[in-house]
């Protein structure tokens, strides 16, 4: 999560996230706070690369991937102000588990989570040694089931939470940010890309059909997202 004066980022897995908190820590006004596992904060703080924006930062301990109600709780907790709005990115629900699917076939992940080839285990080891059908179908999205996913997405928690379809990000920050004093500085970066492979158009029509029968509130919130028009 992404903490400031002005706003909130909640950041919801496999959505370009880690891209999106290296842009808000350049891009935002005032004091920033990321939240991350201290192991993290060095990486954190690496991405401060803009005028002003190290100084501005402050890395505070809490999980990176907080829903709504968890990043209410750290603000609380941290005695920080509750901005007047939020935003968390979203996916169609087949994009994210084919981008989780190919996320946990890299060997640093791997290394990253204390495993070898030979010792893989979990969701790894079936990501490893099935096809993303198979996969689609053993395995959760982070071990999430459709409530836990949509937790991330409860509006609720904010005076206005932002929903947006990762097609439409740069749409948004321009919104958003074209005011800031960074704006035409920092750029978007996109990391973390997972190439080669099945892309989502060429799954198969039944494995589509059980990946939205296991998520269907995150298909609606998705489906309403990209619909959806922002307030400036």
């Amino acid at each position: 999560m992404i903490h400031t004066d002005d706003f909130a980022f909640i950041h919801f897995m496999k959505t370009g996230g880690m891209s999106l908190t290296r842009y808000l820590v350049n891009v935002a006004d005032g004091p920033v706070h990321a939240f991350s596992e201290p192991k993290s904060h060095p990486q954190t703080h690496a991405m401060a690369t803009a005028p002003d924006s190290a100084a501005k930062l402050t890395c505070l301990s809490g999980p990176r991937h907080a829903n709504v109600a968890r990043a209410v709780d750290l603000i609380h907790e941290n005695g920080l102000t509750m901005p007047p709005w939020a935003f968390v990115m979203i996916r169609h629900p087949v994009d994210l588990m084919l981008s989780l699917y190919k996320h946990l076939q890299k060997p640093h992940v791997w290394t990253h989570r204390g495993m070898t080839r030979d010792t893989l285990r979990g969701q790894v080891k079936v990501a490893m040694e099935n096809d993303f059908a198979d996969f689609a179908r053993q395995s959760r999205f982070y071990a999430l089931d459709d409530d836990g996913a949509a937790a991330f997405f409860d509006p609720s928690g904010f005076d206005r939470l932002d929903v947006v379809p990762l097609q439409r990000i740069s749409e948004f920050l321009e919104l958003r940010f074209a005011r800031t004093r960074n704006y035409a500085a920092v750029s978007l970066s996109h990391q973390n890309r997972s190439h080669g492979g099945q892309r989502p158009d060429d799954i198969d029509p039944d494995t589509r059909a059980h990946i939205c029968k296991t998520y269907p509130q995150l298909l609606e919130i998705y489906e309403s997202a990209c619909a959806a028009q922002w307030q400036a």
